[in-house]
């Protein structure tokens, strides 16, 4: 009888990362995921998965509303909640806990530590593992300080454990750029094999898909969602100015889904069709190298470099964009550490308009 080991997933791309790691690291366990309401169509993905046969069980839970809100009445009743953690990880997943050997996550938030409690009480012996997810984990080890303070000062107060100290291990793709010294072993993912057939099948599978709109323009943009989120900044002339550049190559456009329309209209830039279905997937399953990525700062671009060690030259604008527009030291000195491994990456950040013009007209021939 094999061990069991148990993933929580909260979006596609952790689905994506749990999934490599039970075809590969964990290939001789039997594997259970537990997938949230966080992500838009999980039920759906569940029942996809179920379909797969890809381990063991598949289960859908609904944590979202405990993990997070902005309201500070909910924060302390969800925190109370947390704390009857028994009560609250009955009511959401009802599991045998102790059957497991080894949990698997990525958010440290107000649900994942009433889960942690209560699988710790049931198996005192559980192996806790955390993996990541895409860049986040690489700029700082958790986003969400107050909650995790206080969860990590009440339960050993309360006789249960501190969830940092719990940890093990962490799975990271590519270790060499972090942006902080991690205090925890780290275990290397292998890349995603575009070409192992049973990894695309199961993945095609759960998100559905079929086969995305062929782009024959040489250069795609990826927008940024600063505009749907109430954060207009100067792309939009910038982007007109680099399909100027471009020409008879080309320019598309991936519309970020958040943004919710169209700005590039009757531009010279094609508006790629909005999809449901994570970029990676998309990617997997189509042939970019011949292409060239730009963006202001979205991390998809990076797909090909992070997870199917693929080289597709990618240039980032922020420094380039103008106005007001700033990005976060722990995002810079990460972009920057990719830079600097440019000889196996192709990715460059311009400093100038001059410089990216200049790298346009190279990249063009």
């Amino acid at each position: 009888m094999k061990d069991k080991i148990l993933f929580i997933s909260n979006t596609y791309f952790q689905l994506l990362t749990a999934i490599q790691l039970s075809m590969t690291e964990f290939k001789n366990f039997e594997v259970d995921f537990l997938i949230s309401d966080h992500s838009i169509n999980a039920m759906k993905i569940v029942e996809n998965m179920e379909n797969t046969n890809i381990g063991g069980r598949v289960y859908y839970i609904e944590s979202k509303n405990i993990s997070f809100s902005r309201n500070k009445k909910e924060q302390l009743t969800n925190l109370l909640k947390v704390i009857h953690y028994k009560k609250t990880v009955k009511s959401i997943i009802n599991l045998n806990f102790s059957v497991y050997c080894c949990f698997l996550f990525h958010n440290m938030d107000l649900f994942l530590y009433a889960l942690f409690q209560k699988m710790k009480r049931d198996n005192p012996k559980l192996h806790i593992y955390r993996y990541e997810e895409g860049f986040s984990l690489y700029l700082y080890f958790n986003d969400k300080i107050k909650s995790e303070r206080v969860c990590e000062r009440i339960f050993p107060l309360m006789g249960g454990k501190s969830l940092r100290d719990s940890i093990e291990k962490i799975y990271l793709y590519h270790p060499e750029y972090l942006t902080y010294n991690i205090q925890y072993p780290i275990k290397k993912i292998s890349p995603i094999d575009k070409h192992n057939f049973r990894y695309k099948e199961v993945v095609n599978k759960v998100f559905e898909y079929t086969i995305f709109e062929e782009i024959s323009e040489k250069f795609i943009i990826f927008e940024d969602c600063f505009f749907g989120d109430g954060h207009p900044i100067n792309d939009y002339n910038l982007f007109l100015e680099i399909a100027d550049a471009v020409g008879a190559y080309g320019t598309a456009i991936k519309l970020h889904p958040r943004n919710g329309t169209n700005r590039f209209k009757g531009t010279k830039c094609r508006a790629l069709e909005t999809s449901s279905i994570p970029w990676e997937v998309i990617q997997m399953n189509n042939n970019y190298l011949d292409k060239v990525f730009l963006t202001v700062a979205s991390g998809s671009v990076l797909a090909s470099m992070l997870y199917f060690n693929e080289a597709i030259p990618t240039i980032f604008l922020y420094k380039v964009v103008g106005g007001k527009f700033k990005t976060k030291k722990n995002y810079t000195d990460y972009l920057e550490k990719i830079c600097n491994n440019s000889n196996k990456t192709n990715v460059y950040i311009p400093e100038t308009k001059e410089e990216l013009f200049e790298l346009i007209e190279k990249l063009k021939r």
